[in-house]
């Protein structure tokens, strides 16, 4: 596999934000992935929580640049 450039790596988390494809976070974030919010820190199982909460709440969103 390729080296992604880290805007390629950007590119691929806002999909994902996007999408709701969660198949595709295993390869955008690290395994040691440590989420710091005001509710505290998130796993990478947390995130996934996050990006399905936020998809029903928001299903069509779209982010520009």
């Amino acid at each position: 596999m390729s080296e992604r450039t880290s805007k390629q790596l950007f590119r691929d988390y806002v999909d994902i934000w996007e999408t709701g494809k969660l198949d595709k976070l295993r390869a955008t974030i690290h395994d040691d992935y440590v989420g710091h919010s005001s509710w505290g820190d998130r796993d990478q199982e947390g995130l996934r929580q996050r990006i399905v909460a936020f998809r029903q709440k928001y299903p069509d969103v779209r982010f520009k640049n």
